[in-house]
């Protein structure tokens, strides 16, 4: 009767470095690893391991790979955005979420255009003065944007409208 085989799994900050031994249970051939940092490269490898009784034997290790974690999940939207018109501008705020930066987004007030941004603040500011705006109705949305190498965006915030005289 053959023993089962059991899997180790190597994982290393650089691909250079001796990686640490994970040992997993027999016949288990998958592994998720946690509590890694997004943005940074690790490197894994795997060998199998055969015990019988006392002893033991271990192959060669599988090349390594390369693999680095990105975050995907965007942060959240802004809140309470506040717009107030006056001639040739309009004045947003609004309460933040927590991300580094804030873009502002101009929609016409027909639903069928696309929205355009006007610009970006980073905290602490939340307020952006939308300069040089013809008369007209117009939509505002903000989104926030974290300093992930992914750049992740939120939902936009409410629309707020407002008719600039």
């Amino acid at each position: 009767m053959t023993d089962p085989l059991a899997y180790e799994v190597l994982r290393a900050g650089n691909v250079a470095a001796e990686p640490p031994r994970s040992a997993h249970g027999p016949g288990v051939t998958s592994f998720e690893d946690r509590d890694l940092d997004n943005d940074r490269t690790y490197y894994y490898a795997v060998r199998a391991i055969r015990a019988a009784g006392a002893a033991s034997a271990a192959g060669e290790a599988s090349p390594r790979v390369a693999v680095t974690p990105v975050k995907t999940t965007p942060p959240a939207p802004v809140t309470d955005v506040v717009a107030l018109p006056s001639r040739g501008e309009v004045r947003l705020s609004w309460r933040p979420s927590g991300s580094p930066t804030c873009r502002v987004h101009r929609l016409p007030s027909r639903r069928r255009r696309a929205a355009t941004r006007v610009g970006s603040v980073r905290p602490p500011t939340t307020t952006f003065v939308d300069r040089n705006v013809p008369p007209g109705t117009y939509r505002y949305t903000v989104t926030a944007q974290d300093a992930s190498a992914r750049a992740n965006e939120s939902r936009p915030s409410t629309e707020v409208t407002v008719t600039v005289p």
